[in-house]
């Protein structure tokens, strides 16, 4: 069973359009943020049931401390990287 990328939303007046991100007003930790991409369904819904649409892939940008988190349409996870215009030293190892 694959593991849960988002928790689920307040569907009881649909699906809301995409989920919330938010930006840090104080400096990232280093090696802390992680860039993935989101698994939506057929439909263009992720696994916590927010609703994203069809079209370019859609990958999700957020550190580890909670500090930051946004979303991006891009085509591959490097091309995603080079849109938010993150450096080197604060993706994870590995990520």
């Amino acid at each position: 069973m694959k593991t849960r990328q988002f928790e689920p939303v307040d569907c009881s007046r649909g699906a809301p359009m995409g989920r919330r991100e938010w930006r840090a007003d104080e400096p990232i930790p280093f090696r802390s943020v992680r860039v993935f991409r989101v698994r939506l369904d057929s439909g263009g819904y992720d696994d916590g049931e927010a609703y994203w649409g069809i079209g370019r892939p859609l990958y999700c940008i957020a550190d580890d401390a909670g500090l930051s988190r946004r979303f991006i349409r891009a085509d591959s996870r490097a091309d995603a990287i080079r849109q938010s215009g993150l450096a080197p030293y604060m993706l994870k190892r590995g990520e």
